[in-house]
């Protein structure tokens, strides 16, 4: 019985960034269609929304970005690699890997970078810190 429950946590917590991409989207849409609604029908905007979907879209694009590595759905990599011949198939992969893998830790330190220099920045309207 402790399995049983031990797997749906564990397949709760690896459906997660899906869950939180899927909520971002979610986010913008309705924030979204309530600014168009406000906007023409009451002709007055919600000041908040321009920044909490600037949030959202971020939180959308990196994790989804991540599920999708995650579950090999980039399909550009995979036209590639279809092309090649089983035999070389392996050293493009491990040539595709160690790219990424140095894209992401170039990412990784120019986004250091980018939160260092942030340091006092914040959003117009919410307050919130970039």
């Amino acid at each position: 019985m402790e399995t049983k429950k031990t797997s749906q946590v564990l397949q709760f917590v690896r459906q997660l960034p899906d869950l939180v991409a899927g909520l971002a989207i979610l986010a913008i849409i309705v924030l979204e269609t309530m600014q168009c609604i406000a906007r023409y029908f009451f002709r007055s905007t919600f000041l908040f929304v321009d920044d909490v979907v600037v949030i959202c879209f971020s939180w959308a694009v990196f994790i989804g970005a991540a599920v999708a590595y995650r579950r090999k759905m980039h399909y550009g990599l995979e036209v590639i690699t279809n092309r090649f011949g089983e035999k070389s198939k392996p050293y493009y992969l491990a040539f595709i890997q160690a790219l990424t893998t140095a894209l992401f830790a170039y990412l990784t330190y120019r986004s250091i970078i980018l939160y260092i220099n942030s340091g006092s920045k914040i959003l117009s309207t919410t307050r919130l810190s970039f």
